[in-house]
């Protein structure tokens, strides 16, 4: 009877050890809501979560098992949901898994409005695909973990577990420094809105969409894109906003400004200057770039019946 006990003893500390190692999936430690972690998934609703440029959830998702699933019916009107918070500088962290053959993504600085009827041309995408058994070719920036359209991943250090496997990514964007991580290891890095970076937006993929990448902020957005797709643990800390004076106007020429319209605008004198052009309309000269929270100064002078204006954002 006293061997019995020990052996029941035994089998129940092994018990309460295995059930001590179970993870639990969709939750903060003390840790990480001390250190501002905010979970984007409860693990139980879609609670937080809408349809991209709707007020509600109607789409083809699902909370399965403790994640978000994209039931893989998804297209360009029904398979994006989006945060209802927007997020500027933050590390986004999750899990995520994907069926054989299938294709997803996670966006960011989403930015909605009608003008914009799918957020991808507004939002830049961390791709999620499977490149081994996807039924067409792909180029490499359609790859998994490529920044899409843009940048490719070091493939020297990209380690992806294959379809139907977890694999955890995470992207930090800092003021404009972007680093994507798949599975614990930094693969891509890069700066946004650098020289560089508008010469592979000009002359690629996005170089009809002038809003690609612009915004410094923006809704998280999850992509059904047909497939069935698995997310959980989605996790994000705010990072500061850097405060920086920018010069906007080098007073040698118009870089960093796009011209709209016939209107003349050139240098001289190390002034900028606008003049009616062959139309004699309206004409625009804008920032490359999109500024928020900002304190603006500008020094002007116009001939007499002339008008102009300067225009500026307003946030909601």
């Amino acid at each position: 009877m006293l061997k019995m006990s020990k052996i029941y003893v035994l089998v129940l500390l092994l018990g309460v050890l295995l059930s001590g190692c179970s993870k639990n999936e969709n939750t903060l430690t003390r840790a990480e809501k001390n250190a501002g972690w905010e979970l984007l998934f409860d693990g139980k609703t879609l609670q937080g979560w809408r349809d991209y440029n709707g007020t509600q959830l109607t789409g083809p998702w699902e909370v399965e098992a403790g994640t978000i699933k994209a039931e893989g019916q998804g297209s360009d009107a029904s398979g994006y949901i989006v945060t209802d918070k927007q997020y500027e500088n933050f590390i986004l962290t999750w899990d995520w898994k994907i069926s054989k053959g299938g294709n997803s993504g996670m966006l960011y600085h989403v930015v909605e409005g009608s003008q914009f009827p799918v957020p991808y041309v507004t939002g830049p995408e961390y791709q999620l695909i499977d490149d081994v058994n996807f039924p067409e070719p792909l180029e490499e920036w359609q790859k998994c973990g490529a920044d899409y359209a843009m940048y490719l991943p070091d493939k020297s250090k990209l380690k992806v577990k294959p379809a139907g496997q977890w694999n955890n990514s995470k992207i930090i964007f800092d003021n404009g420094h972007v680093e994507y991580w798949m599975n614990g290891v930094k693969t891509l890095e890069f700066e946004a809105w650098s020289d560089e970076w508008f010469a592979k937006k000009n002359n690629g993929k996005w170089k009809n969409d002038p809003e690609y990448g612009l915004s410094p902020s923006g809704v998280i957005c999850l992509q059904d894109h047909g497939y069935p797709a698995w997310f959980r643990n989605i996790k994000i800390k705010k990072l500061p906003s850097r405060k920086d004076t920018v010069t906007l106007f080098n007073g040698h020429d118009l870089k960093n400004w796009i011209i709209y319209g016939t209107e003349k605008w050139y240098v001289q004198n190390n002034l900028l200057v606008c003049e009616s052009g062959p139309d004699k309309g309206y004409g625009y000269l804008a920032t490359k770039q999109y500024f928020r929270d900002f304190d603006l100064s500008v020094d002007f002078k116009q001939i007499s019946n002339g008008n102009s204006g300067v225009f500026f954002p307003i946030n909601d």
